[in-house]
């Protein structure tokens, strides 16, 4: 496997610092636009991509949702996870899916897997057992919301469907 590109391996070949490579690449700092245009085109020959663990860890953003469900493969979650990724993608954000199988195990490693990666937000379908995992994801600051469930006794915003009015309103329209 080819080891990717690092910002020292720019800043060796395009005969620059580092410091003005990063400067170049994040559109900070101030360079010469001659040493700018020389830094970039050294990056896209070398197919340089910023790694996002890193720039996570420098900046305490990750661009990445946590998405803990039931059943990713079930076509209620899947046609969610859908609509949730291309609506996360318009503000640069990417989804990181797991599913529980209503397992009280996995949705505790689940959560416990995505906390280490440092996700900047979670999406939870509530299981019973959780109420704890998601308590700390609250105190940490973490924004969380609940879907398809809710646990009363918690202060975390959540989005339901309303089978009622909707049968109900299905029902009307042939009447």
């Amino acid at each position: 496997m080819k080891k990717s590109v690092s910002i020292k391996d720019i800043a060796k070949l395009s005969h620059a610092s580092i410091t003005t490579v990063s400067f170049a690449l994040n559109g900070k700092g101030r360079i010469s636009e001659a040493t700018k245009k020389r830094i970039l085109e050294v990056a896209e020959q070398q197919g340089y991509h910023a790694n996002r663990m890193a720039v996570g860890l420098r900046t305490g953003v990750s661009k990445i949702i946590g998405l803990v469900v039931d059943n990713m493969g079930g076509q209620f979650f899947g046609v969610i996870a859908k609509i949730l990724e291309e609506e996360a993608e318009k503000f640069g954000y990417r989804i990181l899916y797991c599913s529980t199988n209503n397992n009280l195990q996995k949705g505790q490693d689940a959560i416990k897997m995505l906390s280490q990666q440092l996700v900047d937000g979670y999406i939870i379908t509530p299981l019973k057992g959780l109420e704890e995992d998601i308590l700390q994801l609250t105190s940490d600051n973490k924004p969380v919301v609940l879907i398809d469930g809710y646990f009363p006794e918690l202060p975390v915003p959540y989005v339901l469907v309303d089978n009622f009015n909707a049968v109900k309103d299905g029902i009307e329209c042939f009447v």
